[in-house]
């Protein structure tokens, strides 16, 4: 296992996985994103696949609605990464998250990545955002949770 930093656009990772800090509805940006790049890791998906990776989430979220600290999977449409694994850090756009929900959250991917072999998942700081968790708290759980993954390469992003 290994866990390292990087800076850049979640979009151009080489991964076999990136994750997106989700709502439960599947929106990543809507009609607009699908055009002009908006600010977001969700938004910068949405506008890398065309709206491809939202029109899947959606189908994927309205058969299976997920619940907060759930992890739903969609294709990448382009993307380098294999999968999209999105990360239910708040249940409607715009709502706040807690350290509680990214826990379970990293616990879920650790479980998805597992069940799919996936080896390298690129990840950014969850629920620090839109959720509005701290950033040292976060750092913290991914130290501890992440460094249990014996399996797993972590890629901590940072947006540039």
């Amino acid at each position: 296992m290994t866990l390292h930093n990087e800076t850049g656009d979640i979009t151009k990772i080489r991964a076999d996985a990136i994750v997106n800090a989700a709502n439960a509805k599947g929106y990543m940006g809507g009609w607009l994103g699908k055009y002009i790049r908006l600010r977001g890791v969700a938004e910068s998906i949405h506008y890398a696949t065309s709206g491809a990776v939202e029109k899947e989430a959606k189908r994927v979220v309205r058969a299976n609605p997920p619940g907060l600290g759930d992890v739903y999977v969609a294709g990448a449409h382009g993307l380098p990464a294999t999968w999209v694994l999105h990360a239910v850090t708040i249940l409607k756009p715009g709502s706040r998250s807690s350290i509680e929900v990214v826990e379970r959250c990293v616990d879920n991917i650790r479980d998805v990545c597992h069940s799919l072999r996936i080896r390298t998942v690129a990840v950014l700081l969850l629920g620090t955002g839109t959720g509005r968790v701290q950033v040292r708290d976060v750092e913290e759980l991914y130290e501890v949770k992440f460094g249990e993954a014996q399996d797993l390469d972590i890629v901590v992003i940072r947006c540039d």
